[in-house]
């Protein structure tokens, strides 16, 4: 991923160790543990939408997409004045 310029070197405060899990398969996962950033992570104060109001509200459209999170998720740039932002 750092060749592919996905990941960069980083000496941030936040930053969170990789650890590399084997699955049962014998191939290996990468992991990141957050834990220390979850503990001064201010959590949100609503609750998750309603499934049934979700497609209500899209009823009657013609187009629609969706985020593959699972194999896009490295390909979401982040603006870099976003990257470091002291936490309130």
């Amino acid at each position: 991923m750092l060749d592919s310029k996905v990941i960069q070197p980083s000496s941030s405060d936040w930053a969170s160790p990789p650890v590399l899990i084997r699955k049962k398969d014998g191939t290996v996962r990468w992991c990141i543990d957050d834990r220390k950033l979850n503990a001064v992570t201010v959590k949100d104060l609503f609750p998750l939408p309603i499934v049934t109001e979700c497609i209500e509200a899209i009823g009657g459209n013609k187009w629609f997409s969706k985020l593959d999170a699972n194999s896009a998720y490295w390909q979401i740039p982040l603006k870099k004045e976003d990257r470091k932002k002291p936490h309130s």
